[in-house]
This record gives C-alpha cells, structure tokens and sequence, in this order.
C-alpha cells in the first residue's frame, strides 16, 4: 500500500470514528444521546472516490448499528431536479466566492476609488495611452466586476446569475428550481 492510499484508509478511518463518536454529558444519565458529527463522512462519501478496501467493513459495521441522520431536513440529492442542483451548486459558489479575501465588501471608499484609478491608469499606459483622466467610483465598479467575471469565468459559470446571485437577487434561482 503506497503513501497515498494509507492516507485515504486513515482519511476514511478517521470520519468513520468521528461520525460513530456519541457525546454524553453523563455516562449514567438516562437522557437522549447525541450523534456524532456527521459532515467528514458525508463530504468523503460525495467527493467521488471509493471507500477504501480497510474501511469498508467499519463503515458497514455503523451503518448497520446506529441510524444516522443528518442535521436539518432538506430534501434528498437523488431526488433533486437538475435545475434545483445547479441553483444549490451557483449558491455554494457564492458562498465560496464570499469567503475569499479578495471578495470586495460594503462600499466603494476612497482608498479603492484611488488604487482602481491607479490600476487603470497603468493599464492605459501600457497600451500607449497615458494621462487619461477615471472617475474613482467608476473604476472601482469596474475593478469588482473584473473580479467577479474573472471567479466566474475560471469556475464556467454564468457571469449573470453569478452577479445577481452575489448582489441577493435569487429571483432567476427560484424560478430554476421550480423547473
């Protein structure tokens, strides 16, 4: 067994004990019992890759002791249309895309105004054209579309839907997942 093979098995060993963990706060108290944390062994079993040879007999072993439930009702994967999928896969972009540090947050303030003039200025000059007069908020809405289309373009994704996505505007999305 190479290395790459014993760190998936510790990977899978790992999310299975972590999911068969039951949390009491008294070993004596008759009182219900929690389940372990659920969302490593969901997130292995959704990436795609096969249970390892190792942790196939554990993995049956608390499937068929424990009756595991996930946290919240939501509707099963498999009996998800299409059109819904997409809409929750654009929504966990958008999470994504909101979570990275160069997500542009709140207004445009005069330190972006000035550095999105400088970026276009030196941009202008590259092609020749210099001295040539931006207006600050401008440039800076430019710069975060940029920024925007960019994510959206290296994940192929709609940029419209995207952008209405990430301004609130699920209008489109809904109407997607009543399809």
């Amino acid at each position: 067994m190479d290395d790459g093979q014993e760190w998936e098995l510790l990977r899978w060993l790992h999310a299975i004990e972590v999911a068969d963990t039951w949390r009491d706060l008294d070993p004596g108290d008759a009182g219900p019992k929690k389940a372990g944390d659920l969302n490593l062994l969901a997130g292995l079993m959704c990436s795609g890759t096969g249970v390892p040879e190792g942790a196939r007999e554990q993995l049956a072993d608390l499937l068929t002791r424990h009756r595991l439930k996930a946290k919240g009702s939501r509707t099963p994967r498999y009996t998800v249309s299409e059109s819904e999928l997409d809409a929750r896969v654009l929504m966990d972009f958008v999470a994504d895309f909101r979570s990275q540090p160069h997500f542009p947050r709140g207004p445009i303030k005069k330190e972006e105004m000035r550095r999105a003039i400088q970026v276009k200025q030196l941009r202008e000059k590259a092609r020749g054209q210099a001295n040539k007069k931006f207006d600050g908020k401008k440039a800076a809405g430019d710069l975060r579309e940029e920024i925007i289309r960019t994510y959206a373009d290296y994940y192929g994704l709609n940029f419209e839907q995207f952008k209405n996505a990430l301004d609130g505007k699920h209008g489109s999305i809904n109407r997607r997942k009543s399809i």
